[in-house]
């Protein structure tokens, strides 16, 4: 049941990040993305600072002091597959961990980002005091401005190294001294690896203590590994994890001559980001394995493989020992390293702003009996298929239904059934997979319909594809029955052949919103239950291969799939865990007390996962379903006692655990209590918007209010608005659409405050209101085309590569641009005679070229010239017009096609690499209503611009919405 409602926790989540639900000034939809997936791009703005203002920087990291000359190693930035890391606000850090301090634990890798991150600190504010000592083993770097502390605790193995009497150096592996320190420390950043493999005199010691065992020496590894161990059994002991956050630095990679570069030797003369990587090693995997085995969070730091691509960054013969010493094992400073910091930025950053489920790791806990389960009654659920329906199979114990999964340091969301619809209101959800995939599929199908008994749904099935549809809400929720994800044929002589590089199904997979994948049981079949004779793999074929390898194959193949064909902003992907079966489950009534440790199954699901370029979710269900061996239908499924089934679960049972809103998605509904102010309360309406004053007689128009579907926008509420932005200045930046909506903006807060003071001014081509009481500023700029237009040598030149205007929109807190329909204006209305780009001119070209190629430019400028964390900046959608207003009183039943201006913005936005823009995307819900047009209520047919009050207003509640998020 918990990988149901983890699927429920994890869909609600994205989808409002998707409904722009979320506040995305503070969360910038990092959980929406891995971070570590991604690449290095050149970026000129790099590096975050300069290595000579930084004074204590040790000699072995820097290399520019060091005679480095080549600088592009500075220049590179991660940039993540699907989002931005939020660029390094050192202000915002600061005060965000006013009073608190952090350590970073290990050998000199830690050193290296400790060092890193102080610069970063100090580059930010030169002019603040710093104490900088240290104490023993500890470096301290204290800002007493904000009373924050960095440590540095020299700990190359965590564990103990102790001297005896007679002078021998004794590695005690289930020691740790230095623990009691750690424990006050509000974040913990650990890292040990590379004193591990150092022999002879670089040697720090010279027996092994285990416990009661003392020997000479064993294999790295599995030292590594029992001291990892040590370390995690006092984490789960000591360590309060919901005051103190805590972080594991994976493996930081040395670069030897495996570089795959000719005549390089290992780092040396290297100067910019390899093209590949080197694969995953054995030591990443042991460190993965402990942390997986732990009770309590902690969050790995990933920075293996983006930094194996970086064997630029090293000191190579610029670190201390020069051409004496090649170090192709620690990080130039500035470089990679401060990229580690922006990801720990990026982390620390959101567990501070959003604290709750994404603060724990779902997947750690315990289960726990609870009175209020099962979810809901198998008996009102009829299409339970036999071998699930152990009630109706005559189980007569029935606390196996009362556990409920319980994580550490958080809680699930209680599932409810309306609400998931509504998210998931039109779309299609798929789980692909064997019989366990149709046990999840039959226990969410299940909890929704038992939650709403009297909604009409549709069961069908069409060759090995079931469908649950729900007319109600428009949703599907499908299962295909595919055991190996990969095809199975059959030849013409009647053979079946696994081929484990095709997939003939994944046509169909690619329409669905949401996918939940699932394979391992079938992989192990042999015999009768054996559903092929050969495997074809590329142009070999074969009888059998190990099972495992076979499984590894066909993941890959299925890998290779999504991370070339699925668009994961569209279609969110999950895999579910290894469902475990027990050798002995019968006469079970109860969970287990432990586990039966990793899953093999589970460590290669997780290794084809961690090299994918896309982002997959994996639903880690193995070992808390490893706990329920009394959940399984033992003899009470399908065959009875003739076949005992360890394998499937119970329904309502443990899959039932396995099983937002988007405000741009909804009607116009008639509110009697609108419009939120009229002409007489708002003086300063622009005569061409003021349509009752200029005749017009029907109302309705001004009295339909936006209404999401599953949700409700916020009422405008000025007091609020100007409390929270008080001496701010928010300025709209656009054509006479941007200048609808900011005297709309101006109305409102007016009606708002109607005794506050005001004044209304116009200089050149900036139209200001100005609450004097609250010193906020509302501005408007005209500015058409945001790019510019200039008048040389008597001839208009619109310059596509240029923007001038902007020194004003740096001064602004709050941005909100908009530009469609000047693009398109030919004729008289044209407002230049030729185009400029760089040297070129044209007499004209394809508007929708030449609008791409503005908003290209406003964004290249925006990305190096404006800081998402000091400037909100909005971009409005598209303001559709309609080709015939006159006359309509109502909105339309459909808004049409999709806005071709809409698309090319919204793909301008994604390129975006470093700004965070949010889009108000006001067109479809505009396209409804060409009721709201000025039409003949104007100085002339106006069906682009808006009566006031009207539809903008609405755009504006948007807005605000985001505002005080």
């Amino acid at each position: 049941m918990f990988s149901l409602l983890l699927l429920l926790s994890i869909l609600l989540s994205n989808y409002n990040v998707y409904g722009k639900l979320i506040n995305d000034f503070n969360q910038l939809e990092i959980n929406s993305c891995d971070l570590f997936k991604g690449n290095w791009v050149y970026d000129d703005d790099y590096p975050l600072y300069n290595s000579s203002i930084c004074p204590f920087i040790e000699k072995q990291f820097d290399c520019l002091k060091n005679g480095r000359v080549d600088k592009d190693y500075l220049k590179y930035r991660w940039q993540p597959n699907e989002c931005n890391l939020p660029r390094f606000d050192a202000t915002e850090f600061q005060k965000k961990f006013k009073g608190k301090q952090m350590m970073f634990v290990g050998d000199s890798i830690s050193l290296n980002q400790w060092q890193s991150l102080t610069c970063m600190l100090h580059a930010a504010d030169p002019q603040a005091k710093y104490i900088s000592k240290r104490i023993g083993g500890t470096s301290i770097f204290t800002f007493p401005k904000y009373n924050t502390s960095y440590l540095m605790y020299r700990n190359a193995f965590l564990v103990d190294i102790k001297t005896e009497n007679n002078g021998a150096r004794v590695l005690e592996l289930d020691s740790l001294s230095s623990a009691t320190q750690w424990k006050e420390m509000d974040v913990l950043i650990f890292d040990s690896w590379h004193w591990w493999l150092h022999t002879g005199r670089k040697q720090p010691w010279d027996f092994v203590q285990d416990v009661n065992s003392t020997y000479k020496d064993a294999p790295r590894l599995t030292l590594y590994e029992k001291a990892l161990n040590t370390w995690a059994k006092w984490v789960d002991s000591e360590v309060d994890t919901t005051k103190t956050k805590i972080f594991f630095q994976r493996i930081s990679p040395d670069h030897d001559n495996n570089l795959g570069i000719s005549g390089s030797n290992r780092c040396q003369g290297v100067t910019q980001p390899l093209k590949s990587t080197i694969g995953v090693h054995e030591e990443e995997l042991v460190l993965e394995k402990v942390l997986k085995g732990m009770d309590k969070s902690v969050y790995l730091l990933n920075i293996t493989n983006l930094s194996q691509y970086r064997a630029d960054g090293h000191p190579s013969v610029f670190g201390h020992g020069g051409h004496k010493d090649l170090d192709c094992t620690h990080w130039c400073l500035a470089g990679v390293v401060d990229t580690w910091n922006l990801l720990l930025n990026g982390k620390l950053m959101n567990d501070v702003n959003k604290l709750g489920m994404n603060d724990c790791d779902l997947f750690k806990g315990n289960w726990v009996y609870d009175d209020d389960y099962p979810l809901y009654d198998s008996s009102v659920c009829p299409f339970i298929e036999k071998q699930f329906n152990c009630l109706n199979n005559g189980r007569q114990y029935r606390d196996y239904l009362k556990y409920r999964w319980q994580p550490h340091g958080c809680n699930l969301p209680r599932f409810n059934a309306t609400q998931f619809q509504l998210k998931l209101k039109g779309k299609r959800v798929m789980f692909v997979g064997d019989s366990l995939s149709v046990d999840q599929w039959q226990s969410l199908t299940c909890m929704l319909y038992a939650a709403d008994p009297q909604a009409k749904y549709i069961s069908k099935r069409n060759g090995s594809t079931s469908f649950f549809i729900f007319p109600k809400y428009n949703t599907s929720y499908l299962v295909s029955r595919n055991v190996f994800l990969v095809d199975i044929v059959k030849m013409k002589n009647g053979t079946q052949v696994l081929e484990l590089d095709s997939l003939s199904a994944a046509a169909q997979w690619e329409e669905m919103d949401v996918l939940v994948f699932d394979t391992w049981h079938w992989w192990f079949h042999t015999g009768r239950k054996q559903p092929w004779g050969f495997v074809q793999d590329g142009n070999s074929t074969y009888k059998d291969a190990n099972r495992v390898t076979l499984y590894e194959k066909a993941l890959n193949t299925w890998a290779k799939w999504v991370d070339t064909k699925v668009d994961t902003t569209k279609t969110k992907i999950f895999f579910q865990g290894v469902s475990p079966d027990h050798d002995n489950c019968t006469g079970a009534t109860r969970p287990s007390e432990s586990t039966q440790g990793q899953h093999p199954g589970e460590i290669v699901l997780e290794k084809v996962l961690r090299r994918m370029n896309k982002s997959v979710h994996l639903l880690n269900v193995t070992k808390l379903s490893q706990y329920r061996v009394d959940g399984h239908p033992s003899v009470y499924g399908f065959g009875g006692h003739r076949y005992v089934d360890c394998t499937h679960w119970c329904i309502a049972g443990v899959a039932d655990t396995w099983n937002g809103c988007d405000i741009y998605k909804g009607s116009w509904v008639l509110d009697e209590s609108y419009s939120l102010y009229n002409t007489s309360t708002c003086p300063f309406i622009e005569p061409s918007f003021d349509c009752q004053k200029n005749g017009r007689l029907d109302k309705d128009y001004f009295k339909y209010r936006w209404q999401p579907v599953g949700c409700n926008l916020p009422r405008f509420n000025g007091t609020e608005l100007v409390l929270k932005y008080k001496g701010k200045r928010i300025m709209f930046v656009g054509d006479s659409l941007g200048q609808n909506q900011w005297v709309s903006f101006a109305c409102m807060l007016h009606v708002s405050l109607p005794q506050a003071k005001y004044s209304m001014d116009k200089i050149g081509k900036i139209y200001t209101f100005t609450l004097l009481e609250y010193n906020i500023w509302l501005l408007f700029l005209g500015n058409p085309l945001i790019v510019d237009t200039v008048t040389q040598k008597g001839s208009r030149v619109l310059k596509i590569d240029s923007i001038s205007s902007g020194n004003i929109w740096k001064q602004m807190d709050v941005l909100v641009f908009n530009t469609w329909h000047w693009w398109d204006r030919k004729g008289k209305k044209q407002t230049w005679n030729v185009i400029q780009e760089g040297n070129i001119t044209y007499k004209d070209m394809d508007r929708m070229e030449l609008y791409k190629k503005g908003l290209n430019t406003w964004a290249k400028w925006a990305d190096s010239n404006l800081n998402s964390t000091k400037t909100r900046i909005f971009f409005q959608g598209v303001s559709p017009d309609h080709e015939g207003c006159k006359g309509k009183t109502g909105p339309a039943q459909s808004p049409g096609k999709i806005h071709p201006g809409e698309i090319e913005l919204e793909k301008v936005l994604k390129t975006m690499s470093k700004l965070f823009v949010r889009l108000i995307n006001i067109t479809r819900l505009s396209q409804y209503r060409s009721d709201g047009h000025q039409s003949i209520y104007s100085n002339s047919m106006d069906c682009i611009h808006w009566c006031l009050p009207g539809v903008p207003d609405a755009w504006n509640q948007l807005l605000y919405h985001f505002l005080i998020s």
